[in-house]
């Protein structure tokens, strides 16, 4: 990703904000022509990227190599998903994601700005 200039005294690194790795591996199971079952671990390296995994600092300045970042951990996401097929109308979907919060609880404070982070998440169709 290109920085974010406008935050580049605000995110670590002079605004370097990229996008982690993230690398995963899925199997499907069909135990009947009307059912897939589909299974997946995925993880999301948020180490590699200071904005995100920096620890909150009151020594470094926003903004620099070191300044606070969000302190997100490394974490690896749990999904499970199926889809039953009724007819051929109608095919219902369910599934499931859990993933750890990457969130230590001494990292709270600077992440009322991005809470977007859940454990669990539940989804049908």
């Amino acid at each position: 990703m290109s920085k974010f200039d406008k935050y580049k005294g605000l995110f670590a690194e002079q605004g370097d904000f990229d996008i982690p790795s993230t690398y995963g591996i899925g199997i499907n199971f069909t135990p009947s022509a009307a059912l897939n079952i589909g299974l997946d671990i995925t993880k999301i390296n948020y180490s590699e990227v200071a904005a995100i995994s920096n620890k909150r600092s009151f020594t470094a300045l926003l903004g620099t190599d070191q300044g606070s970042g969000f302190g997100w951990q490394d974490m690896t996401v749990y999904k499970l998903g199926a889809a039953y097929e009724m007819n051929s109308k109608m095919t219902l979907l369910a599934g499931f994601n859990y993933g750890e919060q990457p969130i230590p609880a001494d990292q709270t404070f600077f992440n009322l700005l991005a809470p977007g982070v859940v454990e669990d998440q539940y989804s049908v169709g």
